[in-house]
């Protein structure tokens, strides 16, 4: 990990869409490295001090995004949630354009991730709606995490890279409609989701059948899925979708999933054996 802040330098040297100026400042590198240091170290108040310090000395520098985003998340663990609002926007309110970093700082008993999306600001919505969840204000909850999910992520990309980072994004969603007491909103997220293979599967369908499971037997949601998948059917797409799409319901709500060049029959074999069905149904 030493070599951790020589790789950062090196990949906003030549991302000049991420940087307000032309130079690296070595003096904010350095301070981020100490924050670094002094996490490890469980010193969670030494590392705010270097982060404040950015913040206040360097607030147009092209590392703000990720210094005041992790200086936010550190004042809401230590429960100064006013803080923690002031730096997470300052971040997201940043112009200095997206910020392509993405990486974890590693130390040897834990780690502290970063960045999950490619830009950066997704990640930054996040920490602003779990911030408003905590202080029960759910409608600026979820209007960060729409920011996040219809502005932020990084849809000029692959296809596959889309659906798994709304697939993570739906954790998070059903955390607020969990805490807002939508338990409906928040299956159906997940529903939308579990079962693509390019999304994290595992997390998807173990917060699904723990939230179906304060409502429904593991009986009924093994009948549940059996009787979905036995109603497979095709469907026409709609504007802006493939000409044929599979339908099939779960739990009153309906899904529907590129068909491909596959019989309905070859569908229901493949979803009965799909590793987040038998994740469901176990």
């Amino acid at each position: 990990m030493k070599y951790f802040f020589l790789l950062l330098i090196i990949v906003l040297a030549n991302a000049p869409l991420a940087m307000a100026s032309t130079d690296v400042n070595l003096h904010v590198i350095r301070k981020i490295d100490s924050a670094q240091k002094f996490l490890c170290d469980n010193d969670t108040l030494s590392a705010i001090r270097q982060l404040e310090q950015i913040e206040h000395e360097y607030p147009n520098d092209a590392h703000i995004i990720f210094s005041s985003k992790l200086l936010g998340d550190l004042y809401f663990i230590k429960g100064d949630t006013e803080k923690s609002l002031k730096s997470l926007l300052h971040a997201l309110n940043c112009t200095i354009g997206p910020y392509v970093y993405k990486g974890t700082i590693v130390c040897e008993k834990q780690s502290y991730p970063f960045f999950y999306f490619s830009y950066g600001k997704a990640d930054i919505c996040i920490s602003i709606s779990k911030v408003y969840q905590s202080k029960k204000k759910y409608d600026s909850s979820l209007h960060y995490l729409n920011l996040a999910d219809d502005k932020y992520l990084p849809y000029k990309g692959c296809g596959n890279g889309i659906i798994s980072a709304k697939s993570h994004l739906s954790l998070f969603f059903a955390d607020h409609f969990i805490a807002a007491g939508d338990t409906a909103k928040a299956i159906n997220r997940l529903l939308d989701f579990f079962m693509l293979v390019d999304g994290d599967m595992n997390a998807l369908t173990s917060k699904l059948k723990a939230i179906l499971k304060y409502t429904y037997t593991q009986q009924q949601i093994n009948s549940e899925v059996e009787a979905g998948i036995n109603n497979l059917k095709i469907v026409s797409g709609k504007d802006g979708q493939p000409k044929e799409l599979l339908e099939f319901k779960l739990f009153n709500h309906l899904i529907h999933m590129f068909r491909h060049e596959k019989t309905i029959e070859q569908w229901r074999d493949i979803l009965t054996n799909r590793k987040s069905i038998k994740q469901l149904v176990d």
